[in-house]
């Protein structure tokens, strides 16, 4: 037969291992709480994550088109001098040129004053012998 100690020594045993039960379950369910967060959390950080992927995705496109972009407008300059070096020497190849045909106007034009003088005074001077003839 168990006696009255050997009941309270088993009483106690069950007790002392029904806390531990009842601590173990509060510890499993804190355990399946936090697993819940932490499972939450890692489903939050991976939808984060794939969004920032998929923006940087769009970024290094967009990236891309606008290292596109310069380039094109890398050579668009490029041409655009050669197109205004080349008229830049155009030009002065035509102030060059109408500053000889300048130049050269203006000597006919002195050319042909001077012939205009001398013709003014040849004619005063038949003019007079005109003069003369008619007089005598």
């Amino acid at each position: 037969m168990v006696t009255s100690a050997e009941l309270q020594k088993l009483q106690d045993k069950i007790d002392q291992l029904s806390e531990e039960l009842a601590s173990e379950k509060k510890h499993a369910l804190k355990t399946e709480d936090d697993f819940d967060k932490y499972k939450g959390k890692m489903k939050q950080t991976e939808e984060d994550y794939k969004e920032a992927t998929m923006a940087l995705a769009k970024i290094e496109i967009e990236n891309d088109e606008l290292k596109n972009d310069i380039r094109s407008m890398g050579y668009m300059v490029e041409d655009l001098e050669q197109k205004l070096d080349s008229q830049l020497e155009i030009n002065e190849l035509l102030n060059t040129e109408q500053e000889e045909m300048r130049a050269h106007n203006d000597e006919q034009l002195e050319r042909l004053r001077q012939q205009l003088e001398e013709s003014n005074s040849e004619l005063l001077i038949k003019e007079k012998e005109l003069k003369k003839l008619k007089f005598n």
